[in-house]
């Protein structure tokens, strides 16, 4: 569907800040991506502070570009979290654009994803992303190898991560996403 044609009232960004920058998925509707990508802005040297207000440019322009009726994060703050001072004030800074632009933002914990999850027995953040592969073909591509431990995470699991939460934001709890479930699309 061309964006320029679409209805906005079910469009929903979601962001997931990672160690390099971020990665993004919009989707109107479920299982319904139109746009989607990793920044890695935030690779350039500098301050803290230097790259989130790069991150936040392209957050920015990503808000003018789509115009979601809602913004979609991992919880980043509170028991459970562990992030780095830096991807919460990013997360901060979100919430406040997002505020500003009066759309609502959706947190979603780490519990809602595995409860999603559940049903398909999945363990690790791979896990997850092999299953949304599977339900998404425009990214599927895009799928990292399984890292092995003593390696850094790969920016494009900031991408699956993202389409995680999209696909919990839009998800029916009473009936969670199977490992070999099959979906049909949205027409």
């Amino acid at each position: 569907m061309n964006k320029n044609n679409r209805s906005f009232a079910d469009t929903a960004l979601a962001i997931f800040p990672s160690r390099e920058g971020f990665g993004w998925i919009v989707f109107d509707g479920p299982l319904s991506p139109v746009g989607w990508d990793v920044c890695t802005l935030a690779k350039v040297p500098g301050t803290s502070k230097e790259k989130n207000a790069r991150c936040m440019k392209r957050v920015e322009s990503l808000v003018s570009e789509y115009h979601p009726a809602a913004i979609v994060l991992e919880a980043f703050e509170g028991l459970g979290t562990r992030r780095c001072e830096r991807v919460k004030k990013l997360c901060r800074s979100v919430v406040s654009l997002a505020t500003m632009h009066g759309i609502p933002v959706h947190i979603v914990s780490k519990a809602q994803i595995a409860g999603y999850f559940a049903s398909a027995h999945l363990k690790t953040r791979h896990d997850v992303a092999t299953v949304v592969a599977s339900h998404l073909v425009e990214i599927r591509h895009r799928l990292p190898e399984k890292r092995k431990t003593w390696n850094a995470e790969d920016a494009d699991m900031a991408l699956f991560n993202a389409a995680a939460l999209l696909f919990v934001h839009y998800g029916n709890p009473k009936e969670p996403l199977q490992r070999n479930a099959c979906v049909r699309r949205r027409q």
